[in-house]
C-alpha cells in the first residue's frame, strides 16, 4: 500500500455513516478506520454497504469494542493481552475481507492503564520491568504474524507517545515502542517480512522532546522497517493532532520514503484545513 489516506478522525462526525457521506462528498475516498468511531451494532454492515467505493484500512482500537477496553498487548494481565490479541486478530481478519494489505497497532504498554487514564498520567505503580513487557508483546505479536501469511496482511507497530506527564525524571518506565534502538532491536529479533512500523509524527516529536532525542536520528534509524506514517502537527509537548502546512518538519521524510503509504490524522478538520494537509503530503511526496 503506498497511497494518501485519511484517518476517519479527521471528519466533524463519530458516526461512521455521517463521515461516510463527508469523506465522499469531499472527494476522499481512501480512509484509515480508527478509533474514535461510534460503537453500532450494524457497522459491519455500514461498511460493507460502502466497501465499493471507497478503500479502506484498519487501525488499532477498530472496529470499537463494547464495552470498551485499554488494548495492550504487553499486558501482564492474562485477560487484558488475550483480549487485545482477539481484538488484533478480528482486525486483521476485517483487514483481508476489506482487501487491505496491512493492520496497525500500538506499541505495549508497561503499566495497565484504564480507559479513563488514557490521555492523562499514568501510575507507574505495579509497572512490568521493561524485560518482562518486551517478551510478552513479543509473543503477543509473534502469534498475531502467525496469522499473517494466510491472509496476506502485514502487521505493523506504531510507536507510542511519551508525554512529559508520563516520563518522571525524563525516565521512560511506562511505554514500549518510544526509542529507535528499542525499535529496531525488537524488529531485528522478529526477522520477518510480515512485520513493520507506522510511524506516527506526532507521537514522534513529543516522545523526542520528552527524552531528549533527534527525531531525524530516529527515523533514520527505524527506516528499514517504516512501512507508512501517520502525520499531524503538535508543539512537541502533547500529541494534539493538529493539521500542517507545507513547512511541516516532517514532510523531507515523505519524499525521501515516497514508497509508503501516508495517513492524515489530523482530528476534526474544515474542509480547508483537510485540503491543505492533502496538498503538503501529494507535494513533499512529489518533490
Amino acid at each position: 500500500m503506498r497511497g494518501v489516506y485519511v484517518s476517519t478522525g479527521a471528519f466533524t462526525s463519530n458516526d461512521l455513516v455521517d463521515l461516510l457521506r463527508q469523506a465522499d462528498e469531499l472527494g476522499y475516498r481512501h480512509l484509515e478506520l480508527s478509533s474514535g468511531v461510534a460503537f453500532r451494532k450494524d457497522l459491519r454492515d455500514v461498511i460493507e454497504a460502502h466497501r465499493d467505493r471507497f478503500e479502506f484500512m484498519v487501525h488499532n482500537y477498530f472496529p470499537p469494542p463494547e464495552p470498551p477496553f485499554v488494548l495492550n498487548l504487553a499486558s501482564t494481565d492474562p485477560a487484558v493481552r488475550e483480549r487485545s490479541i482477539e481484538h488484533c486478530r478480528s482486525a486483521m481478519l476485517l483487514a483481508a475481507d476489506l482487501g487491505s494489505t496491512v493492520y496497525s497497532v500500538h506499541g505495549g504498554f508497561m503499566v495497565q492503564p484504564q480507559v479513563s487514564d488514557l490521555g492523562n498520567p499514568f501510575s507507574l505503580a505495579g509497572a512490568a520491568p521493561r524485560d518482562q513487557g518486551l517478551a510478552l508483546f513479543r509473543d503477543s505479536v509473534q502469534r498475531l504474524l502467525s496469522l499473517a501469511p494466510g491472509i496476506g496482511v502485514r502487521l505493523l507497530i506504531e510507536n507510542n507517545v511519551l508525554a512529559p506527564f508520563n516520563a518522571p525524571d525524563g525516565r521512560n518506565a511506562a511505554l514500549l515502542m518510544v526509542e529507535a534502538a528499542e525499535m529496531a532491536d525488537f524488529a531485528r529479533s522478529l526477522d520477518s517480512p510480515w512485520f513493520g512500523y507506522l510511524i506516527d509524527t506526532g507521537h514522534l516529536k513529543v516522545s523526542a522532546r520528552t527524552l531528549g532525542f533527534d527525531a531525524d536520528d530516529f527515523l533514520q534509524e527505524v527506516s528499514p522497517w517504516i512501512a507508512g506514517f501517520h502525520v499531524s502537527e503538535n508543539d512537541g509537548t502533547a500529541d494534539t493532532n493538529h493539521p500542517f502546512d507545507e513547512h511541516a518538519w516532517f514532510l523531507p521524510w515523505l519524499g525521501r520514503l515516497r514508497d509508503r503509504f501516508v495517513v492524515i490524522e489530523a482530528y476534526r478538520l474544515t474542509p480547508g484545513q483537510l485540503h491543505l494537509c492533502w496538498n503538503a503530503v501529494q507535494q513533499a511526496r512529489t518533490a
